[in-house]
C-alpha cells in the first residue's frame, strides 16, 4: 500500500529492513539525508529498545494484517501480557472481539488515508473497561509503501474517571446551590477595593430580570441594591474581612424597576491564588413572597388587636399536657394579671368568682376534657387587680394527638359585663311590667264582672241594661 506522490524523505525516524522470508523489522534511521552525518550510532536496535521501553505509554508497530511487529514493555503490560506473548499476534488473538474490532477499525483508517490519526478508544482489558488516547500514523517502508501502523497509546482511564468525578461534583454543587439558594456566587475583592464576580450560578434572570452575564458585567451585584439598604450591604457583604461572615435581608431593584427582597449569606476568605486579594462566597434567596406575607400578617395582627380591644376579646392557648396556658394582652387586661401571674389551671380557677368556681371546674374536667366537647360557657370572674366582678364568655376548641387524647385548648374569652348588666336590667324591667300587667288585667276583669251584675239587676227591675259588653 502506498501514497501517490509520497516522498519517502518526509518519513524520517523509522524505516523497515527485511530480507526474503523475514518479517519486516523496525529500526531507527535517518531518512532525511541520503547519508548520515557524524559517527555511526552503535547497536541502534539496542538503543531503540531502550528508548521505547523507558516510555510509560504503549508504543507499537503492526503490519498490514494487524500483527504486532514491535511493542514496548508498557504496551504489553497494558493488556496484561509480556512482550514475547504479544509479538506476532493480532488484537483479535489477544483481546475480546469487540475491543479488537475497535482497535482494527482505526488502524485501517490510518492505512487507507495515509494520514496520522488521533482518537479515543474504549476496550475491555482483563475484565475491566479502559479508555485510551491513541496517536497512530502510517508505517512506511524504505520505498514509501504503507506496510502497517505505528502508534503511541496512553491509558487515560483514571484521568477520565477523575474528570467525570469532577464534573459530577461540579454538577452536584450546582444542584445543591440551586436547591438551597436562588443565586450563588464567588466574588474577588481586588487590592484596589473593587469587586469582580468570577463565578455565578442559579436563577438570576428569573428573580432579577438580568442574566448572569449582565450581573457579572456589573462587577458586583451590589449595583442592584437599593440606596436605602447600601449600608446593610456594605456591612454584611462588601465590608467583610477574611474569616468573617454576614447575613442580612435587603432590597434589590430588578431590571423592570420593581423591588424584590433577598436574604444574603456571605463569607470572606483569603484568595490563595492571588495573595493580597480576598474572595467572598455567597448566596441570595428570593424572600419577596415571605416579606409580603409577613407584612400582610402584621397588618392582620394589628387589625385583630384593634378589633379585640374594641370588642374586649382576649385569646388563650392552654397546653393540657403541662397544665399551663398563654394569654393575649387583652385577656390579661380582662383578668387583671401581669406576666408574673401563674398561668395554670389553679391560677385560672383562682380568678373565677367563688359562686362559679365549682361549676366551672366540673365543666372543664367532665364536659370539655372528659367528653371532648367544645368549651362554650358564660361565667363570672373577679378581676385580680381591681377586685371587680366581671362577666365573661369563654369559648374554646380542643386539639388531639394521634391517640385521640386532648393536648391543647385554644380559644377566646370576651368581657360581656355590660351585656350581662343590660340583660339583668332588662329582665328586672320585664318582671315589673309583667306584674303591672297582671294587676291591670285583674282590675279589668273585675270591672267587667261588676258591669254584668249591674245590668242583671236593672233587667230584673224592668229597666234597661246600662253597659254594653263585648264578648
Amino acid at each position: 500500500m502506498s501514497i501517490p506522490g509520497n516522498d519517502k524523505k518526509k518519513h524520517a525516524g523509522f524505516s523497515v529492513q527485511s530480507s526474503k522470508g523475514e518479517k519486516p523489522r523496525l529500526t531507527v534511521v535517518d531518512t532525511v539525508n541520503s547519508k548520515p552525518e557524524g559517527p555511526e550510532i552503535p547497536d541502534q536496535r539496542h538503543l531503540f529498545s531502550t528508548i521505547i521501553n523507558s516510555a510509560s505509554e504503549a508504543i507499537f508497530a503492526k503490519d498490514a494484517s494487524g500483527k504486532y511487529q514491535v511493542v514496548n514493555e508498557a504496551g504489553a503490560r497494558m493488556i496484561g501480557l509480556t512482550v514475547t506473548e504479544v509479538l506476532g499476534h493480532t488484537d483479535l488473538e489477544l483481546l475480546p472481539a469487540a475491543t479488537a474490532h475497535e482497535f482494527r477499525k482505526s488502524d485501517e483508517y490510518v492505512m487507507s488515508t495515509g494520514q496520522p490519526y488521533k482518537t479515543k478508544e474504549t476496550g475491555l482489558i482483563n475484565g475491566r473497561i479502559h479508555q485510551f488516547l491513541a496517536n497512530k500514523t502510517p508505517w512506511f517502508d524504505s520505498s514509501g509503501e504503507i506496510i502497517g501502523v505505528i502508534g503511541v497509546t496512553t491509558d487515560i482511564t483514571d484521568q477520565v474517571k477523575s474528570e467525570n468525578a469532577l464534573k459530577r461534583s461540579e454538577e452536584r454543587f450546582r444542584h445543591v446551590t440551586t436547591t438551597i439558594s436562588d443565586l450563588s456566587y464567588s466574588c474577588v475583592l481586588l487590592a484596589d477595593g473593587n469587586y469582580s464576580i468570577d463565578w455565578m450560578t442559579g436563577t438570576a434572570e428569573k428573580i432579577t430580570g438580568y442574566s448572569i452575564g449582565e450581573i457579572i458585567g456589573f462587577g458586583c451585584w451590589g449595583k442592584l441594591v437599593m440606596e436605602e439598604d447600601l449600608d446593610i450591604f456594605r456591612k454584611n457583604v462588601a465590608g467583610l474581612t477574611p474569616g468573617s461572615s454576614g447575613r442580612c435581608e435587603l432590597r434589590l431593584r430588578n431590571k423592570q424597576g420593581g423591588i424584590l427582597w433577598v436574604a444574603s449569606y456571605a463569607e470572606c476568605f483569603h484568595d490563595s491564588d492571588y495573595p493580597g486579594n480576598c474572595i467572598v462566597y455567597g448566596a441570595l434567596i428570593d424572600i419577596t413572597d415571605r416579606k409580603l406575607a409577613e407584612t400582610e400578617l402584621r397588618e392582620n395582627e394589628r387589625l385583630l388587636m384593634e378589633t379585640q380591644a374594641v370588642a374586649r376579646l382576649g385569646s388563650y392557648v392552654w397546653k393540657i399536657t403541662d397544665g399551663l396556658w398563654k394569654s393575649s394582652k387583652i385577656l390579661d387586661g380582662i383578668f387583671g394579671i401581669d406576666e408574673n401571674y401563674l398561668r395554670s389551671l389553679e391560677g385560672w380557677l383562682g380568678l373565677i368568682h367563688p359562686d362559679w368556681r365549682r361549676e366551672m371546674s366540673d365543666y372543664v374536667e367532665n364536659e370539655v376534657i372528659g367528653k371532648g366537647q367544645v368549651f362554650d360557657k358564660e361565667y363570672m370572674i373577679i378581676n385580680h387587680t381591681t377586685g371587680r366582678e366581671v362577666w365573661v364568655h369563654g369559648m374554646g376548641q380542643l386539639e388531639f394527638d394521634s391517640r385521640k387524647q386532648p393536648v391543647k385548648l385554644i380559644g377566646t374569652i370576651s368581657d360581656i359585663t355590660e351585656r350581662k348588666h343590660a340583660e339583668i336590667a332588662l329582665k328586672k324591667n320585664s318582671d315589673e311590667l309583667e306584674q303591672f300587667n297582671n294587676l291591670m288585667v285583674g282590675r279589668e276583669i273585675r270591672m267587667i264582672e261588676l258591669k254584668k251584675e249591674i245590668n242583671e239587676l236593672l233587667k230584673k227591675n224592668g229597666g234597661e241594661e246600662k253597659y254594653t259588653l263585648h264578648s
